[in-house]
């Protein structure tokens, strides 16, 4: 019964979940006003979700809470916390594929990361101060960094059997196009950087060179090396 206890113990924590949300969320059963105590009631619930997850190392709660923990900070919009709260969660999804072994769990919160981290920066669009710039960018460079060194340093296990080198390589992929994507929408937004993607594009190069060497030195030839090498060619030959 082990699965089905499982399913009960996720559907527990999304009534639960429900239930604090539309207690400030939805007019008919609002009995609680301030929405930052809504908030951290939600954050609470959530943080007792992922500490079951991990108890009773279930990939269904783990998807789950990373889903709930995503739609929170959609719910309280962009801001100082809502960035941080990201990053956070970011280092949630490696644990769970570094401790735990589970790489679709954390494909889960690469792209819930990715797509509120868009969310944040469509809202900030009116600014254009340099400090928004630098902060944006050392955002994005943070999600990028935990997600291609969780796979670096991911136990062999997983790099050799367990998941196919073509989902790693798409997962890889798809964090670094997200980071270039954004990263080059964030250049062109500000005016003392427009005209200097070629910057962007040598220092990323770069990174992707650098780190497909990485995975010829520390991980004996894994086959990853291939992918990040020939990504860090055409962004260098984007930048020229």
């Amino acid at each position: 019964y082990s699965d089905y206890a499982r399913v009960l113990y996720s559907g527990g924590f999304v009534l639960s979940y429900f239930v604090t949300y539309a207690a400030h969320y939805i007019p008919a059963a609002r009995i609680i006003e301030s929405e930052l105590i809504a908030l951290r009631l939600l954050a609470l619930v959530v943080a007792g979700w992922a500490v079951a997850a991990q108890w009773r190392k279930s990939r269904t709660m783990a998807v789950l809470v990373l889903a709930a923990a995503h739609l929170t900070i959609f719910i309280s919009g962009p801001g100082p916390r809502s960035a941080f709260a990201i990053v956070l969660l970011s280092g949630a999804a490696a644990f769970f594929l570094l401790w735990n072994r589970w790489y679709y769990v954390a494909a889960v919160g690469l792209f819930g990361s990715y797509l509120n981290q868009t969310f944040w920066m469509i809202h900030s669009a009116g600014r254009n101060l340099p400090l928004d710039f630098w902060i944006g960018l050392g955002f994005l460079s943070a999600h990028f960094a935990v997600f291609a060194l969780a796979d670096l340093f991911a136990r062999e296990e997983i790099r050799r059997h367990t998941v196919p080198t073509w989902f790693r390589s798409l997962f890889l992929s798809f964090n670094s196009a997200a980071f270039l994507l954004l990263s080059s929408a964030l250049v062109a937004r500000f005016a003392f950087t427009q005209g200097h993607h070629d910057v962007l594009y040598f220092t990323f190069a770069g990174v992707l060179i650098a780190l497909g060497l990485s995975y010829l030195r520390v991980q004996r030839g894994d086959p990853i090396y291939n992918a990040y090498l020939t990504k860090g060619v055409a962004v260098l030959t984007l930048g020229l």
